[in-house]
């Protein structure tokens, strides 16, 4: 029997969101005094102290209208309305410390949302790095940080949890900035067994370590509390934002690093090229971030290895800073287990042609896979795979992904009762036989494809098995082989599988 599909009217109504954000500077001129004092008479240098916000410019997609209202520099306010799921409104505006002192954020309150609210509101506050503004920042004489402000109606697939009359909301950003008191947090640096002890200044946003050169053996920088190590032009290791003690190791192996960390180790950083003949496990809940700082992470032989394999609820999280860093395998690139998941920001994925049709640059096996971003590609056998999986949530946007063999994307090998959203990417496959996106012998899967480039030589959707029972919804944003709207599909019995509806682009 036949399912139809109907759109669901939704209740009219809208947000009335009063947005604020407010500076309010504290002097705090009696930090410092107890340094400049001589004989009962204080002595100051000449200071200016002024800091604000100017140049807002919004996001692509949003809602324009009210321009935020800035007054003295330190008060921003708007009022919004969002009247339909799908409205965004959004703007990156400028923080910047014209003065000749640095401010230190010494309280902050942002707005949170209820969890009712979260359903249907999105709202995010941060800086142009993603990092969430935190007490304890430090914004130097003369620097301009950039903050992003998100606010997004979202669409829905369940459309129950929408409220069901009209929205007043405040959200409101608040914080205070004093003069920062100079104290002095302490980095402990261990390398192959020598441990060196560093002081360093809340004033310093960076430290070039010069007691440990970069040698060509050094793979990573592991460190606690959010320290991000990375290298300067003369190979020497350079740690930024150290806002309390830190302790780092820099090995020789990424192997050895990973085997050997903690989970209080949380950020990893490759330093150099470096290349694995065997997997790199991650075990027993590791949350661990990978930069890929600009480096290459290869195979050095074709076996069964993979680069990474996540077991035992170990999370990574990767990206590449500086764009130019990727993940060269032979055979796997990931395997993500079980109760495992794979967030990937940025970074380059490829998988080299060896001869051998198994594997995939990233293949789930029942574990999470979220990517927002990065260039995926393969010469031999899929680019992305799920086999075994149940119950999970795969979501794909802004990526591209592309393979010149069998099924760029595909769900696979007893499958069942997955959901997969695809947006904002594109998808190519070159294959005579191939499909960017490729069912197989899988039951109840749901993909949702919104705004995306579908590329495919033969056609943009395949099905090896008349009788899968999983559905496709795409959106006619999406561009599909010929530059139309609508998919083509390897078997015309499968038709019914494959339906247009904006629900597709609904979360």
């Amino acid at each position: 029997m036949n399912r139809k599909y109907r759109k669901r009217k939704l209740p009219k109504f809208f947000f009335i969101i009063s947005l604020a954000l407010f500076l309010f500077i504290g002097i705090g001129y009696s930090i410092i005094n107890s340094n400049l004092s001589m004989q009962g008479n204080v002595v100051r240098k000449a200071t200016t102290w002024n800091i604000g916000f100017s140049n807002p410019v919004f996001d692509t997609g949003s809602i324009t209208s009210p321009t935020p209202t800035i007054t003295n520099g330190t008060t921003m306010t708007m009022n919004v309305s969002l009247a339909s799921p799908g409205d965004i409104y959004a703007f990156t505006v400028d923080l910047k410390n014209t003065g000749s002192v640095p401010a230190l954020i010494n309280t902050l309150s942002i707005t949170e949302l209820t969890s009712e609210q979260q359903n249907y509101l999105r709202w995010k506050v941060e800086y142009e790095d993603e990092s969430t503004p935190a007490v304890g920042d430090l914004l130097k004489a003369g620097e301009t940080k950039k903050v992003h402000i998100y606010l997004e109606y979202k669409k829905l697939r369940a459309t129950d949890l929408y409220p069901t009359s009209n929205v007043n909301l405040t959200l409101t950003i608040t914080a205070n900035f004093v003069l920062p008191e100079e104290t002095f947090n302490t980095v402990t640096i261990t390398k192959n067994g020598s441990t060196k002890l560093i002081q360093v200044s809340n004033l310093e946003q960076e430290v070039t370590l010069t007691d440990f050169p970069i040698e060509t053996t050094d793979i990573v920088v592991a460190c606690n509390n959010g320290v991000e190590p990375s290298t300067d032009t003369n190979d020497k290791i350079v740690l930024s934002k150290i806002k309390q003690d830190a302790t780092c190791r820099i090995e020789p192996s990424l192997a050895s690093a990973i085997t050997n960390s903690s989970t209080e180790v949380t950020n990893m950083s490759l330093i150099n090229n470096s290349t694995y003949n065997a997997s790199i496990n991650f075990n027993n809940n590791q949350d661990i971030n990978l930069n890929f700082n600009g480096k290459e992470y290869s195979s050095v032989t074709v076996s069964n290895a993979a680069g990474f394999v996540l077991n035992s609820g170990s999370k990574l999280t990767i990206e590449d800073k500086k764009g130019t860093g990727r993940l060269l395998a032979n055979l796997k690139g990931i395997n993500v287990n079980s109760g495992s998941s794979l967030n990937i920001k940025s970074g380059t994925f490829e998988r080299k042609q060896d001869g051998n049709t198994n594997g995939g640059i990233l293949s789930t096996y029942g574990g999470t896979l979220n990517i927002s971003g990065g260039y995926f590609k393969t010469d031999e056998t899929y680019a992305i795979f799920l086999s075994g999986c149940s119950n999970q949530t795969v979501n794909i946007s802004n990526a591209y992904i592309e393979a010149t063999q069998y099924a760029t994307f595909a769900i696979i090998s007893n499958s069942e009762n997955n959901v997969v959203n695809i947006r904002n990417s594109t998808i190519k496959n070159t294959h005579n036989n191939g499909a960017p996106v490729h069912y197989q012998v899988t039951q109840n899967n749901s993909i949702y494809l919104c705004n995306n480039t579908l590329i495919g030589n033969y056609r943009d959707i395949g099905f090896t098995n008349a009788l899968v029972l999983g559905k496709i919804f795409y959106a006619n944003n999406n561009v599909f082989i010929d530059g139309t709207s609508t998919p083509s599909i390897t078997n015309n019995i499968n038709n019914q599988n494959v339906i247009q509806s904006d629900i597709a682009c609904a979360e």
